[in-house]
């Protein structure tokens, strides 16, 4: 009996022997951490939108000029223009893909577009002349046309074309009806040169 009693006295002596051991072993977690409240994570930042490219456009395009008033007579038809010339004209080159069925007769009243415009482009650059030495004697104009008529128009230079000039370019190209000439959209050029009056 007493070698029972002893047997037990030293497993319960291991017991609370290795209870001890483990409990110091624990990691502790310091007071400060464990009464810190926690704090939630910050919400990443929203990232703004690329701000969208603008399109450059040509620093020479030509001004539109205001709305017509409705009592001012419509602007004359390049169409209806051509219709009443009987005489062929020489077109333009038609660099378009596929310019369909009708592209010899819009090039053609394209052409006849240009030649309405000489006389007026020819007094813009001789105002242009009379006001710069530097002003040059022709100047290459820019179109985008589609069959609802002229969309922009720009003069292709290299240095700055002053305003003024810009604006009588403008009231020439667009006094024009480009309506109902080409049934696919189309970007043209024209030289229009002061010394032999028009191209």
């Amino acid at each position: 009996m007493r070698r029972l009693i002893g047997v037990v006295g030293v497993v319960a002596l291991v017991a609370v022997a290795l209870w001890w051991w483990l409990s110091r072993s624990e990691p502790r977690i310091p007071e400060t951490a464990a009464s810190a409240p926690v704090t939630e994570r910050p919400a990443a930042a929203a990232v703004a939108p690329a701000p969208a490219v603008a399109v450059r456009q040509p620093s020479n395009e030509l001004p539109r000029p205001a709305p017509r008033p409705p009592d001012v007579p419509p602007p004359p038809s390049v169409k209806q223009g051509f219709e009443t010339q009987a005489q062929q004209r020489h077109g333009p080159v038609d660099k378009r893909g596929n310019p369909g069925p009708r592209a010899a007769a819009e090039m053609e009243m394209v052409s006849y577009a240009f030649e309405t415009l000489d006389d007026d482009i020819d007094e813009c650059l001789a105002e242009w002349r009379k006001t710069s030495s530097d002003a040059p004697p022709e100047v290459m104009l820019g179109f985008e046309i589609d069959k609802d008529g002229l969309q922009r128009s720009w003069v292709d230079a290299d240095g700055g074309v002053p305003f003024g000039v810009r604006t009588c370019f403008a009231n020439a190209v667009y006094g024009l009806d480009w309506s109902h000439i080409v049934d696919q959209p189309a970007m043209l050029t024209n030289r229009f040169n002061l010394a032999d009056g028009g191209r």
